[in-house]
Formats: structure tokens, sequence, C-alpha cells
């Protein structure tokens, strides 16, 4: 199960989930059409999917 869909289902279960959103990680990924989508395009799309529905965003500042 990816990361996401651990956020999803924890969420749908009744849980409250939080994410580290400076403690966790991206990579580039090839777009499909001979280019890349840089690492930080698709961990700001991932935290802000996340954090509309399914989870509360810190950092990890917040947690101290």
């Amino acid at each position: 199960m990816s990361s996401r869909s651990a956020f999803r289902t924890g969420s749908n279960m009744g849980w409250d989930m939080v994410l580290v959103e400076d403690a966790c990680d991206c990579f580039d990924l090839p777009d499909g059409k001979g280019g890349i989508i840089a690492a930080e395009s698709i961990q700001a799309a991932h935290v802000a999917t996340l954090d509309f529905e399914f989870c509360q965003v810190v950092k990890t500042a917040d947690l101290a």
C-alpha cells in the first residue's frame, strides 16, 4: 500500500491522520511525453490533495 493509500484508508476509517510534510520525500518522474515532472511539483500536489480531504499537514517544527 502506498503512503497516499494509507492516509486515505486511515481517514476513511475515522482515524486522525497527520502528514509531516518536511519529513517525507519524492523524486522526479517521467511525464510520458519525453519530459520530467520535478519532485517538488509532485510533492506539492500530493500534500495538497491529502491536506484537502484526508489529513492534517504539519512541519517537523510543529511537533516540538
